[in-house]
């Protein structure tokens, strides 16, 4: 089965898994604000929301490759990223700045005067520049866009479609054995970059088993290897530091990483007639509730209303918003980025064929 095949089913379990996704996010969001004891917990010991962001990420080591290896060129999968991400990603921004006036509370972190980091948020600028995001739920497109970049280098040198079986053990050895910790003397633990990399090539080795590259006693074989890679660290761990409290952090990044692999590999497995199409519908506004929910939040924080109504009414809100924005901002965002994409594949098309003629 090709890329473009792959393409042409609908991915509805994606869809199914973004719109989760986002709606766990959400939800998180909300308890931490109406029960400071959970927000506390969470922090400490295991955090639902964290499962949602690697589900994202895995998500974005699926859809990324496979729109690169299309065959369009990285130049129309820009076009196509670029109008996807920031027409809403600029929405929320300015959300974000007209709430300042209303004197809500949140959602913004920068003051109305702070205009250095309103200009460089909105280049998305703000982690290089060392600014203040808007937004705390901006921080996550920064990897999406480092992830952009890195795709893009692997397809344009021609590696891209060479990844394959070795390639995967050898990042797999590479994450399991901490070199740089131990030539430190220091525990060897998970950070939350090196787990999102994890979460990213696991998407990756879905989409190779997906698109018929991997046989599935592959796939399953280098899933189990992502989480060989904690309990080496963790080995690695109690033979050099037996005294050292690491063992929390590794356990926590296991289980969170364990989780939004089995809901991956769930909604994945699972035959197509059983994706709901609420889960698709939701799919498909999953960008716009990520990036507006906090405003959602902010408005009703000030009604005062009892936990169960904030709680519901901040989904209710928060999917409202995002629904007007895909209808009237994001969808036709992207259908002017396909358009695009259109009439630049025809200009290169006739250019070819004139260039043919001429020869």
């Amino acid at each position: 089965m090709s890329a473009t095949n792959v393409e042409r089913q609908r991915l509805d379990f994606i869809d199914v898994a973004r719109g989760g996704a986002a709606i766990v996010v959400l939800l998180e969001h909300a308890l931490h604000a109406c029960f400071p004891a959970y927000k506390t917990f969470s922090e400490s010991y295991f955090m639902l929301g964290e499962v949602a962001i690697f589900v994202f990420f895995m998500i974005s080591g699926f859809v990324i490759p496979m729109s690169l290896e299309e065959g369009r060129g990285v130049a129309n999968f820009w076009t196509r990223r670029f109008f996807r991400l920031m027409p809403i990603y600029w929405l929320s921004l300015a959300l974000a700045f007209i709430c300042l006036p209303l004197g809500l509370p949140g959602p913004s972190n920068v003051s109305a005067g702070d205009w250095k980091s309103w200009l460089a948020n909105v280049f998305l600028l703000q982690e290089r520049l060392d600014r203040p995001a808007v937004l705390g739920v901006y921080w996550s497109l920064h990897y999406e866009l480092g992830l952009y970049v890195v795709f893009s280098i692997l397809a344009g040198c021609k590696l891209l479609g060479r990844i394959g079986v070795w390639a995967f053990v050898s990042f797999l050895v590479f994450r399991a054995i901490p070199f740089s910790s131990l030539s430190r003397g220091t525990p060897a633990v998970l950070t939350y970059h090196q787990a999102i990399l994890l979460a990213v090539a696991f998407g990756f080795l879905a989409y190779r088993f997906v698109s018929g590259r991997f046989s599935r006693t592959v796939f399953y074989s280098l899933t189990a290897g992502v989480f060989a890679v904690l309990l080496v660290r963790w080995t690695a761990n109690r033979l050099y530091f037996p005294t050292a409290q690491s063992f929390d952090v590794l356990l926590r990044w296991t289980m969170t990483l364990g989780l939004a692999c089995g809901a991956f590999i769930f909604l994945l497995e699972a035959p197509p007639h059983w994706m709901p199409r609420i889960g698709c519908w939701l799919g498909r506004r999953s960008y716009p509730i990520y990036l507006l929910h906090p405003m959602a939040e902010s408005f009703l924080w000030v009604l005062n209303w009892p936990s169960w109504a904030y709680l519901l009414g901040s989904v209710i809100l928060a999917i409202a918003f995002a629904d007007i924005a895909h209808r009237l901002v994001e969808r036709p965002a992207i259908n002017f980025g396909r358009w695009l994409e259109r009439r630049s594949t025809a200009t290169v098309a006739k250019s070819r064929v004139e260039l043919k003629r001429a020869a």
